[in-house]
């Protein structure tokens, strides 16, 4: 019976899964908060940006659980057609709100670089990744939304619509060059600063953290080759459902990684009572004394 449950639908994998990841990255947001609340004495810019992230990776959760409910998952055949015009506009809708997370998750390590002007020269370059970053996701919006001929843009399926194959994969390309500029840009500033070995190993770990984003993003396109075209896409799209979580997830914890390590130093030297952190010694521990508010 087990079995036979599994082959015949994958909702229970899209729902856990989409679920499961959406609250691993509330965690890791709170202990980001946690840690600047209790270092700096207030949430900054970055820290609003990656709110927002959590915001629309809410909504993106929530509408994805929605469609779940109504058949996706399950083989088109089983489908009636009101319910599988509801399953596309869901994923119309999560499309929407998957790009825009990412870019709020990006900006937040944006704006983490660009606060170090002040102690670095690097003219104009930390505003760039922010424009590059934002005239991606400006593009990507703007082709997803009008995919397809009106009235029903959402309508992949049976609608009027360009190479929704190619225009996925020049989408997840620019956000591979998104994400290498970041990196990049980490690294610039890694090498610029006075650091011991040991805090520059740790910050470099912490960019090259992006390098799972950009493994993630190729999955996608790699998957969406491979469905397309496809017979059964209420139940063949569970992976690119899911692999669309995995990297808005990722992209979300390695932007906070260098506050979970924090909070998680607090906890295991102050047995969860962080107020008596000694701040100094355990920022050296990790390489996170470069961490400044804005």
């Amino acid at each position: 019976m087990g079995t036979r449950f599994e082959s015949d639908t994958q909702s229970p994998t899209i729902n856990i899964t989409n679920w499961a990841l959406f609250t691993t990255l509330t965690l890791c947001i709170i202990a980001r908060l946690t840690t600047k609340f209790h270092t700096f004495g207030k949430i900054a810019y970055d820290d609003i940006l990656i709110i927002a992230s959590l915001v629309f990776s809410f909504s993106h959760s929530l509408i994805i659980s929605i469609a779940v409910g109504v058949g996706y998952g399950e083989h088109f055949g089983r489908i009636s057609a009101s319910k599988f015009e509801t399953i596309l506009k869901c994923l119309y809708g999560s499309s929407l709100f998957h790009l825009t997370s990412l870019r709020f998750s990006k900006l937040s390590l944006a704006a983490f670089l660009r606060s170090f002007k002040t102690r670095i020269e690097s003219g104009i370059w930390p505003w760039m990744l922010e424009i590059v970053i934002s005239l991606w996701m400006f593009v990507s919006i703007i082709g997803t939304v009008f995919q397809c001929s009106p009235p029903k843009m959402w309508d992949v399926w049976a609608g009027s619509c360009f190479n929704l194959v190619a225009w996925s994969c020049f989408s997840s390309i620019a956000n591979t060059i998104t994400e290498l500029l970041i990196i990049g840009k980490g690294l610039i500033l890694t090498a610029s600063v006075r650091l011991s070995k040991r805090r520059r190993l740790n910050m470099t770990h912490f960019f090259l953290l992006r390098l799972l984003v950009i493994g993630s993003i190729i999955t996608e396109i790699v998957i969406k080759y491979g469905l397309s075209p496809t017979t059964d896409p209420t139940y063949d799209y569970w992976s690119l459902t899911v692999s669309h979580e995995i990297t808005q997830c990722l992209s979300i914890v390695t932007a906070c990684w260098a506050q979970i390590i924090l909070f998680l130093n607090w906890v295991e030297w102050n047995g969860l009572r962080i107020q008596g952190l000694t701040i100094p010694i355990n920022l050296t521990n990790i390489g996170y004394s470069l961490m400044v508010s804005n």
